[in-house]
């Protein structure tokens, strides 16, 4: 395009003459027009799309979620966590499960129940790997074979934490398995009266009632604070 400059003395005319000046700016192409307008277009069309941002978990919740925190503050991190949604937890809930990201049982097991299906398909091949604290929290929340969960459990019933027997007791009562109650049928006479009771709730959970004769026999011959808690769930199985 062209246009004309300020009025400009010329040399080559008088000093007291003026003459415009026209200057010539070489013009775009058809084609090289097409260029810049497409290449706009798709400048644009980029800076109006949404850009993928990828979301970025607190790491204030993992502080909560391994128990550096009060209860009620564990309790609002799970649920913070749990509503970021499984696509977004799945890595960590995973990275919790195999012990490199520290979490505390009772957190795990709610994340667990918040999406029992979704954990079930992503740990069930590696539940070999699950400490077993976290492992029977596992066992106990989502839907699982329950004669392959006994056996893991029966099996390595000697190695269990001591803070996750209770947790394993309640396990095999709701397992059911024949060998799962033949199990807690064997510690009903267990002289530590503390594995004896767990062991007879966990046969009540599991409406064992063809344990009751043996319990009756336990209860005929325990102490008098024994025999009350015998006859108690004794008489809850009986209705």
């Amino acid at each position: 395009m062209a246009f004309w400059n300020k009025w400009r003395k010329d040399q080559s005319i008088s000093k007291t003459s003026e003459a415009w000046v026209e200057l010539d700016i070489p013009q775009e192409t058809e084609s090289e027009q097409e260029a810049i307008c497409d290449e706009s277009v798709e400048i644009l069309e980029y800076n109006e799309a949404p850009q993928a941002k990828e979301q970025t978990i607190d790491s204030r919740l993992f502080t909560a979620l391994a128990g550096r925190c009060s209860p009620l503050e564990a309790e609002a991190a799970v649920s913070a966590f749990i509503d970021l949604g499984w696509d977004a937890i799945a890595s960590e809930v995973e990275s919790m499960a195999l012990g490199r990201r520290a979490v505390l049982p009772s957190c795990f097991q709610a994340v667990l129940a918040a999406y029992p299906g979704e954990t079930a398909a992503a740990l069930w091949d590696k539940r070999e790997e699950i400490p077993w604290i976290l492992r029977l929290c596992f066992y106990s929340t989502v839907q699982c074979d329950r004669e392959i969960v006994a056996e893991d459990v029966l099996t390595h019933w000697d190695d269990l934490p001591k803070e996750g027997m209770s947790q394993a007791f309640r396990l095999l009562g709701t397992l059911k398995t024949p060998n799962a109650l033949a199990k807690l049928g064997s510690f009903l006479e267990e002289k530590d009266w503390t594995i004896a009771m767990k062991a007879a709730v966990a046969l009540e959970t599991a409406d064992a009632v063809e344990y009751l004769p043996k319990m009756r026999e336990i209860a005929g011959a325990a102490d008098d604070v024994l025999r009350a808690s015998f006859l108690e769930i004794i008489h809850r199985m009986e209705n």
